[in-house]
């Protein structure tokens, strides 16, 4: 008989919402084996768009691009998702969905919310 492995599967999923202002902003975290996959977006719900980031021996900065999706979101999905991924040094795919939430500084207090969450779990 063959020997079976009975690894378990390295994931774990991380939900919350976070108040700016008067607007819930949801987030959503895949922790996979060395990436995240990440969702922030408002009640919509939508998923509009994502991103990709990953280091490289090539450059002291993560190669992002995105792989659906155009527009100003992705802009700024692209930039959150350079930056997640040089702070937890992990592949990052993610998906911005705010665009349509017309509050100044949404983006970067949703992303200081996100980085604040993944030091804290990490």
């Amino acid at each position: 008989q063959r020997a079976h492995s009975t690894a378990e599967p390295q994931i774990k999923i991380d939900q919350w919402s976070e108040l700016f202002v008067d607007t819930p902003i949801y987030f959503q975290v895949y922790h996979l084996s060395g990436s995240l996959f990440i969702w922030m977006g408002d009640k919509q719900g939508k998923f509009k768009n994502l991103n990709v980031g990953i280091s490289t021996p090539y450059s002291t900065l993560p190669t992002t691009t995105t792989v659906l999706g155009t527009g100003s979101e992705d802009d700024t999905g692209k930039g959150i998702t350079l930056r997640v991924s040089k702070k937890t040094g992990k592949a990052v795919y993610l998906s911005y969905a705010l665009g349509d939430v017309k509050l100044s500084h949404i983006a970067e207090w949703s992303e200081k919310m996100l980085v604040k969450r993944l030091m804290a779990t990490a």
